[in-house]
């Protein structure tokens, strides 16, 4: 059989790219961090951006974490959104809820930089997965 001639066409994957948005605190940051290791240990040519909501500075205990990701991981932090309407003595699980609502903004206008294949979200309710495609952009 003859081998086609001219330039040969070849398509390659991209490089999968994960966004894992956790929420507020550390409660969530460390296990997605653990769960983060063992996806690239297991799919070495994964790359992963944590996109942290805040509603103020990060705590060293969260910058600590953060620093010491392996390469192929790297951290955002969103703009830190306003809480100043809450009461004084709300819950912590409503500011929690406010704080990835009112970070979504920033949350959409990094997704346009981001070369993405997946986005994970974390909830109160487990891991939600999202596909994002041109649209989403």
């Amino acid at each position: 059989m003859e081998q086609p001639k001219g330039p040969q066409l070849q398509t390659q994957a991209p490089q999968p790219h994960v966004a894992i948005l956790p929420s507020p605190g550390m409660g969530h940051l460390i296990p997605l961090v653990e769960f983060a290791k063992r996806l690239v240990q297991r799919h070495q040519n994964f790359t992963i951006t944590f996109v942290v909501p805040t509603d103020g500075p990060p705590s060293t205990a969260q910058k600590s974490v953060l620093d010491a990701l392996p390469s192929s991981m790297n951290y955002t932090f969103l703009p830190p959104v306003n809480l100043d309407d809450q009461p004084e003595g709300t819950q912590i699980e409503p500011l929690i809820s406010l704080t990835v609502a009112r970070s979504l903004p920033s949350l959409r206008q990094l997704f346009k930089s981001l070369t993405l294949t997946e986005s994970c979200a974390n909830t109160n309710h487990g891991f939600v997965f999202v596909p994002l495609s041109t649209k989403a952009r």
